[in-house]
């Protein structure tokens, strides 16, 4: 009989716990629903806009020269 109440009270304490970490988590899933025109429009703009922001990264990085910069090399 101890056994049983010792469990339902372990039972009781936990469950708040349980259902206290699960309330985040139903936040962060708030908007996987297919997005409204607007919010499309959005979402295609900044994924243009990113890839513009990429393509501009790449050619920056192929502007740059091949032979390793020595900032000592005045000094010596």
């Amino acid at each position: 009989m101890r056994a049983l109440i010792t469990a339902i009270v372990i039972a009781a304490a936990t469950v708040p716990g349980w259902l206290a970490l699960t309330v985040p988590a139903s936040a962060q899933f708030k908007g996987m629903g297919r997005p409204v025109s607007k919010e499309r429009e959005e979402a295609e703009q900044a994924q243009k806009k990113k890839a513009q922001d990429d393509g501009q990264y790449k050619s920056s990085i192929e502007r740059l020269p091949d032979k390793k910069f020595d900032p000592w090399a005045n000094m010596r």
